[in-house]
């Protein structure tokens, strides 16, 4: 992008920050085996260990003259690539003469990116010009909702000419990105009407949503984790608006790693943990820089894989749980 652009403009500098540890046990770190594709063992592992962040800047890249096609965008000789296998496209094309990027190549395929990543940048495109979506249909499931609670319009733009583009760097999560997670937040919690009194510690199911990703003892994970006060939400079954509201109240959360961990991501108070059930191959511990971010404490268990699913123990989710609680009471 430093080549395309006219302008590069620096909207909050690279910043470094000390960390709060990842909380788990011990031996579960020698029960890692593999990751996604993205990562390495090594890499997971020292990312779970490290002490000290250094955030990236973000940064606004003006360019002239780009055109959107085929789910990249392209200046010159310089190609941004947003969607690795495009649907078939509309022959129809929009002329912009300011937009703005709001989506990412993550935010494209996963639908945790999209919500804590293009909707945070979303508020940066809103600023420079008209927000650029671009994805592939079908949207992901709860798209319509957070869009109505954060007030954005993320309609897709297969085709385009733009006079003015500006595109971001923005995976940094720095001080700008924390002022912007709180403004969404501010949004949804003006939206919820519920107003009972949640349990502190929340289970949240994935089921089979998302990639498959089955806990093979899931029935007996709930039967523990109830007995010791914790409240169950189900993505797959229950109302969005009272998922939503429950994990923005708890303080601490579990749940299998994945995408609808996303759900958890604006918490009316900070100081708070999130735990991600982890299969042992594919381990991943991205969660932790965002956690950081919101001022909230990253733990882990990782499990066994039996067949095609993985078992977790719920002494070892419990005792991590107490962990965390530790960790979150000392501030």
């Amino acid at each position: 992008m430093q080549t395309a652009a006219y302008e590069i403009e620096v909207l909050c500098p690279e910043e470094a920050s000390d960390l709060s540890p990842a909380v788990f046990l011990p031996s579960h770190l020698e029960k890692i085996v593999g990751t996604p594709s993205e990562s390495t063992v090594v890499d997971e592992i020292e990312y779970v260990k490290k002490s000290k962040a250094i955030h990236a800047a973000t940064i606004a890249y003006h360019i002239r003259d780009a055109v959107l096609l085929n789910g990249s965008i392209y200046s010159g000789t310089w190609k941004h690539s947003l969607i690795d296998e495009p649907n078939a496209e509309s022959k129809a094309t929009i002329h912009f003469k300011a937009a703005a990027l709001a989506s990412t190549w993550c935010g494209a395929k996963y639908f945790g990116h999209w919500l804590k990543d293009d909707c945070i940048q979303y508020l940066l495109a809103e600023k420079h010009g008209q927000p650029l979506s671009v994805s592939n249909e079908p949207t992901y499931y709860d798209m319509n909702l957070y869009a109505s609670y954060f007030g954005q319009n993320w309609a897709h733009t297969t085709r385009a000419q733009i006079d003015h583009l500006v595109v971001y760097q923005d995976f940094g999560q720095n001080s700008l990105k924390k002022s912007r997670y709180r403004m969404l937040q501010g949004r949804i919690e003006s939206h919820l009407s519920h107003r009972e009194t949640f349990s502190p510690v929340v289970y949240l199911k994935r089921g089979r949503t998302g990639q498959s990703r089955l806990i093979q003892n899931e029935a007996e994970i709930v039967e523990s984790l109830t007995k010791e006060g914790f409240f169950v939400v189900d993505v797959a079954a229950d109302d969005r608006e009272h998922i939503i509201a429950a994990l923005m109240h708890a303080q601490i959360v579990v749940s299998m790693e994945g995408s609808h961990m996303g759900h958890c991501w604006f918490p009316t108070k900070g100081n708070r943990g999130l735990i991600a059930l982890q299969p042992p191959d594919r381990f991943t511990a991205v969660q932790r820089d965002w956690a950081h971010c919101m001022s909230a404490n990253f733990g882990f268990v990782v499990g066994e894989k039996r067949q095609n699913e993985t078992h977790f123990s719920p002494s070892d989710i419990l005792r991590t749980t107490d962990l965390m609680m530790a960790q979150t009471s000392q501030v």
